[in-house]
C-alpha cells in the first residue's frame, strides 16, 4: 500500500507541474504519437526492432513528421545494455510545409536494477541527426544531442496495467549553435499485454523547451501496438 501511495503521489505531482508550467507559457501544443513495431527476441537476449512511426501536431490537425526506425539492442550485463539506432526521418518544415529528409544515428547506454515490486530504467543516449542531399557549402551539418532519461516501473498484485513515469533531458549542440539543454520531457505510461505476439502501449508525455523567450509546451497522447516475433 505505501508503494502504491507513492507512485500515486509522483504521478500527481508531474500532472500538477504540467498544469502549473503551462499557465506560464504562451506557446502551447497538443501532437499524437502512433506507432506499430515489430520486435524479435534472440536466445542470447538480443533485440531486434522495426519501428515505423507518423506524428501529428498543430492540435493533432497536421502531419509533423513519419519515420522508420531499426534497433539492435545487446545485453553486456543482466543489469546493463547497449543499443544502435538508426532511423530514416520524413520531416515536414513548419513554414513552407515542404517534407526533408533526415537521418538519425543513435547509441545507447542502458541500466536497470529492481527493488521489491519497483523498475529502475536508467538511460544514457547520444545522437546525431543530418539532412540528405544538402552538403556542408550548402549550410548543412550535423546536429548532435545527449539525452539522460530515468524512469520507474510499477509491477502492481493482479492488474495488467502496470504504471511506469519517466523523465528525460536534452543537451544539443552543432556547428553554429551554442550546446545547452533544449528541452524537458515528463512521460506517464502503461503497457497490456493483449496475447503472446502482440502488446499495446499507451502514454501521455509533456515536453518543453528550454532556454527560449517563448517556449513551447507540448501535450503528447501516444500509442504503439507491438507485434513479438
Amino acid at each position: 500500500m505505501k508503494s502504491i501511495q507513492i507512485i500515486a503521489l509522483i504521478i500527481v505531482l508531474i500532472f500538477s507541474h504540467t498544469v502549473h508550467s503551462q499557465t506560464e507559457v504562451i506557446v502551447r501544443d497538443l501532437e499524437t504519437w502512433s506507432s506499430v513495431s515489430a520486435s524479435k527476441k534472440f536466445e542470447s537476449n538480443a533485440k531486434l526492432e522495426l519501428e515505423q512511426s507518423l506524428r501529428l501536431y498543430d492540435n493533432t490537425s497536421k502531419v509533423d513528421q513519419y519515420f522508420t526506425n531499426l534497433s539492435l539492442e545487446l545485453p553486456v550485463f543482466k543489469f546493463a545494455s547497449i543499443t544502435g539506432g538508426l532511423r530514416y526521418i520524413r520531416d515536414r518544415d513548419k513554414d513552407d510545409g515542404e517534407y526533408e529528409n533526415h537521418l538519425r544515428f543513435n547509441a545507447d547506454l542502458n541500466f536497470k536494477h529492481e527493488y521489491e515490486r519497483f523498475t529502475f530504467k536508467y538511460r544514457l543516449r547520444l545522437q546525431t541527426k543530418n539532412e540528405l542531399g544538402y552538403s556542408r557549402d550548402e549550410g548543412d551539418y550535423l546536429r548532435n544531442a545527449t539525452r539522460v532519461k530515468v524512469g520507474v516501473n510499477y509491477n502492481i498484485r493482479n492488474w495488467k496495467f502496470d504504471p511506469e513515469i519517466a523523465g528525460e533531458i536534452f543537451r544539443e549542440s552543432g556547428k553554429y549553435m551554442l550546446s545547452s539543454f533544449n528541452k524537458y520531457r515528463l512521460t506517464l505510461s502503461t503497457k497490456y499485454k493483449i496475447n503472446k505476439l502482440m502488446d499495446l502501449k499507451a502514454f501521455y508525455r509533456f515536453e518543453r523547451e528550454l532556454g527560449v523567450s517563448y517556449p513551447l509546451s507540448t501535450n503528447i497522447v501516444g500509442f504503439n501496438l507491438t507485434f513479438n516475433l
